[in-house]
């Protein structure tokens, strides 16, 4: 799908607990190291801040990073996996069920009822993962961003030796609350909890992506092209039964009871436009989807060691971001990655 460079490879997971067809997770491997290319070197060189720590090139002392997508989602980031690649990582990325590359006819795009269920697919890909690489780096996004403290959580008790692959987490703008009021979550929550339970197929209707979709991708006013049938523009049709696993998920972060274990870096933009229409002046330069104020509120619940930070300029997803503000992101994140994936070696430790 992504060309040369790029391979996939598909997790049969079984019966669906919704009732659709037959469950897919896919694990997507960028298997450049270095740069092969001319264009390659390009494209590598302009995205590129190295922080002068990358690790010798031996496939099993490298360090992985996967890479988790958000709602209405799928992997095409070819510009972070070749950024991340050339600091000294392996890159892979996950197609959740039912999104992208996992999703197989009969299937409501992205529809659970659960967000546990989610766990299995990524406790599949990790213990592959873990027979490859010591240490592996979790990137997530939005929705991706709610999913990963929450199995991170689960894993440490239950799943502990896994865990201790699991060296660091990244946050790109995650989805720790609803976008509206608090007054007003808590009183559509026994509402969403009730209708979400018994009719949970429910369409949710007028709402939509666009004023992001037209941010991100080329033919409106946006960078980047992508298969728009696994990622509309206006996002795909949503179910309250989804809602109510996702507002779940959502209350485990607000009860204080989930830690990820591990170092977690929260970026986001520093404002929030909501509710607005595309604005090529406005809409280029702040998250659209979600309020950061309550990214922020949040982020310090998701685990015990938290650095949250505000890329002024940044859009929902802050790798795509216009180039100037994506560089400085990828410049923040593998700062910190390095000093806590690839710590400097001190004298004593040259010394034994």
């Amino acid at each position: 799908m992504l060309g040369p460079g790029y391979e996939n490879m598909p997790f049969a997971l079984g019966i669906d607990p919704d009732g659709e067809t037959d469950i897919y997770t896919t694990l997507v491997r960028y298997t450049q190291i270095s740069q092969s290319s001319q264009s390659d070197q390009k494209t590598q060189t302009s995205e590129s801040c190295p922080t002068g720590n990358n690790p010798a090139p031996d496939a099993h002392d490298r360090p992985a990073i996967l890479l988790i997508h958000g709602m209405s989602d799928y992997f095409f980031h070819t510009h972070v996996a070749e950024f991340f690649a050339n600091q000294g990582y392996d890159f892979y990325a996950i197609d959740l069920r039912k999104c992208g590359r996992s999703y197989r006819p009969g299937q409501s795009w992205h529809y659970i009822t659960d967000i546990t269920e989610y766990f299995t697919d990524l406790t599949t890909v990790m213990e592959y993962l873990a027979t490859i690489h010591q240490q592996i780096v979790i990137i997530a996004h939005s929705t991706g961003g709610l999913i990963a403290p929450l199995w991170l959580d689960h894993i440490k008790t239950h799943n502990p030796q896994l865990h201790q692959h699991m060296t660091a987490l990244v946050l790109n703008s995650p989805w720790l609350d609803m976008m509206v009021p608090a007054w007003m979550s808590l009183g559509l929550t026994p509402v969403v909890n009730v209708l979400g339970k018994h009719r949970p197929r429910t369409a949710i209707p007028g709402v939509t992506l666009s004023t992001y979709g037209k941010t991100i991708h080329t033919s409106v006013g946006g960078e980047w092209e992508f298969d728009t049938t696994m990622k509309p523009l206006y996002g795909h049709k949503k179910y309250v039964g989804w809602l109510r696993a996702i507002k779940q998920g959502q209350q485990q972060i607000h009860s204080g009871l989930v830690d990820a274990g591990i170092p977690t870096l929260v970026l986001s933009s520093h404002e929030s436009i909501l509710g607005k229409p595309y604005s090529p002046d406005k809409s280029h330069s702040a998250d659209t989807l979600l309020d950061v104020e309550q990214i922020h509120k949040w982020a310090p619940q998701v685990a015990s060691q938290v650095t949250a930070i505000r890329v002024y300029g940044a859009i929902h997803d802050v790798f795509l971001s216009r180039k100037p503000i994506r560089q400085q992101a990828f410049a923040m994140c593998a700062a910190w990655l390095d000093s806590i994936v690839h710590p400097p070696t001190t004298e004593s430790d040259s010394s034994q």
